[in-house]
Formats: C-alpha cells, sequence, structure tokens
C-alpha cells in the first residue's frame, strides 16, 4: 500500500492510494472520490486484521487516514520500522536517520535507479510539488510513480523479514 498527495498527517490531502498484490496493482483516485472509496470497500480492507497491509513509514498515512476518512489501519507490516530493526541487529544500535523507500529498494533489492520513484521535492518548493497529485488528469508520469511506490514492497517485506529472522535462527542453532 502505499499513498500519494500534498503533504501527510491529519492536515494533508491524499490524492492517490496504490495496492499491490503479487499479480496486480490497483490505483484509487482518493481526491476525486474520497468518502465513497472507503464506504465502498477500501475501508474494510484497511481495518482488517486478516489482510497485511505493508507500508514504507505508516505514521503519517495512518494520521491522515484517522483524521481525515475515519480509518483505522491495522494488520500493518511497515517496512521502514523492519529496517530499522535489521539495522539495530546489525550494528548493535539504531540509526540516527530512518532510509527512505527509494533507499531501502536499492539496498535490499538491489533495483535500477529507473525503477524506483524518486520524488524530486526542492527546498522551498515541497508544497507546491506535493500539490502536482491533485491535477486532474493525473500526468502519466505520476500514475506510474505511484504505482510503483506500491508494486516492490510485497518484496521488499519478503527480503527484510529474512534478515529479521536470521538472527533468531542463529540462537537457535547455538
Amino acid at each position: 500500500l502505499s499513498m500519494e498527495g500534498a503533504m501527510f498527517g491529519r492536515y494533508s490531502q491524499a490524492s492517490f492510494m496504490s495496492f499491490a498484490t503479487p499479480s496486480c496493482a490497483f490505483l484509487f483516485d482518493i481526491y476525486t472520490l474520497g468518502d465513497v472509496a472507503f464506504d465502498n470497500g477500501l475501508r474494510d480492507i484497511l481495518e482488517s486484521e486478516k489482510i497485511e497491509k505493508v507500508i514504507h513509514n505508516c505514521r503519517l498515512v495512518s494520521d491522515c487516514l484517522h483524521h481525515k476518512y475515519r480509518v483505522t489501519i491495522c494488520g500493518v507490516f511497515d517496512t521502514q520500522v523492519a529496517d530499522l530493526r535489521v539495522t539495530q541487529q546489525r550494528c548493535g544500535q539504531f540509526p540516527r536517520c530512518v532510509r527512505s523507500l527509494p533507499q531501502c529498494l536499492g539496498i535490499y533489492l538491489n533495483l535500477p535507479a529507473n525503477l524506483i520513484y524518486h520524488p524530486q521535492i526542492r527546498e522551498g518548493y515541497i508544497v507546491l510539488e506535493s500539490q502536482q497529485w491533485n491535477r486532474r488528469p493525473l500526468p502519466i508520469e505520476l500514475e506510474i510513480a505511484a504505482v510503483k511506490n506500491s508494486v516492490f514492497l510485497l518484496q521488499l517485506r519478503k527480503q527484510i523479514w529474512k534478515k529479521l529472522w536470521r538472527l533468531f535462527h542463529r540462537y537457535v542453532d547455538v
């Protein structure tokens, strides 16, 4: 699951939500649909404990969904939090900074740069550039970017999960 829009958090405007399964990607125009999207099925998926949602840095997405759309997201595997734990296990302490999704995709999956969406946010223009997600029709390059942010999350989860359990298995072997 990935969400795009103008900034994030309770005062932000969600524009697109992208879901990816092992075989398909789905893109929902939240800016246009608004509450209707959540009232017609998305809320059930997002609030289900039985359906795992893989998200990178779920804090602000969760805050936005809760305060704007009355959705309490459940069953989340946060790849950013998991990466922190992997780094802590490897280095003996938590890192000073968290890694972005593009950084994690490069590190864990060795993806080439052209397959990863790297938002171009210039200093002083962050609000203006994040509002590009509210243009309709959405430019095709942004549709592709939204899908890129979600299609690799399942594979990223798998690779991070392997590293999380590596230390556990070492202890078991001892």
